[in-house]
């Protein structure tokens, strides 16, 4: 298969190359999976320019798990210093552990005349009832661990409603190009190539950078609202295009102080 030609303006509405009113650019180009967009060649002859979306939304969020470290962590913090424990510590640790040295012990025997996994049972029984009665229990030491950023979404919906014939051909266009530059190129039998990625650039409006963006899906509704079209070329009247990007790498806090 051909590489796509991507070398094309498309606009929606018309007038968008000549207004003062915010609107997005859309440029495609081969991934370089720089978070920063430095480097990126914005090539004039290769985007798609659409009129501002109502809302644009960004959500950011962080990974972090959820760990528990116990007795080791709680000797671990106290530099091993059995001083630093109180009776109740103490209690609590053989609570916790010698009912179930104690069942595990004499499990070999249950295990053999129960069944196997007899002794873990009763191990845990004992240690509830202990538990029960002393109204005690470990501390499990919970705490989230931070692993990394999260690779953002970022969701655009356009709705296209053209004034002539040149605009519902634009408005075609545009759902032909975003589709297709999402998809891959074959490269052999056994293989794709990667599609071409996005910059997205929002002009004359001050809101924050977007980072290179793989267009992650693409979905396309005709004439929602009625089953009227052109008479020239039986084309809809409306179109729906709901588009979603995913972030190649994550940023960092200091791409956020650079407006990313």
């Amino acid at each position: 298969m051909p590489e796509k030609n991507m070398n094309t303006i498309l606009r929606y509405p018309e007038k968008v190359k000549n207004t003062s009113d915010p609107y997005v650019i859309f440029s495609s180009h081969k991934a370089h999976y720089n978070a920063a967009n430095k480097d990126i060649n914005m090539n004039a002859d290769n985007h798609i320019a659409l009129y501002m979306p109502q809302s644009v939304t960004v959500s950011d969020s962080m990974r972090y798990e959820n760990f528990s470290t116990g007795v080791v962590g709680a000797l671990m913090e106290s530099g091993f210093d059995t001083d630093n424990y109180s009776t109740e510590d103490i209690k609590a640790l053989a609570h916790e552990y010698g009912p179930a040295l104690a069942a595990g012990a004499a499990g070999i025997a249950f295990d053999s005349l129960l069944g196997a996994g007899a002794g873990a049972a009763i191990s845990s029984k004992v240690n509830s009832e202990i538990q029960k009665s002393t109204q005690s229990v470990l501390n499990p030491r919970e705490f989230a661990l931070f692993r990394s950023p999260s690779m953002r979404q970022f969701a655009y919906n356009f709705t296209f409603i053209p004034e002539s014939e040149t605009e519902s051909d634009t408005a075609m266009a545009i759902v032909k190009s975003f589709r297709q530059t999402m998809y891959p190129n074959v490269a052999s039998v056994m293989t794709y190539k990667f599609p071409h990625v996005y910059t997205i650039q929002y002009v004359n409006a001050d809101i924050i950078k977007i980072p290179e963006v793989a267009l992650a899906s693409a979905s396309v509704v005709y004439n929602p609202n009625s089953m009227s079209y052109f008479k020239q070329n039986n084309r809809p009247v409306e179109i729906q295009l709901s588009l979603t990007f995913q972030e190649l790498k994550p940023i960092t806090s200091q791409l956020v102080a650079d407006g990313y």
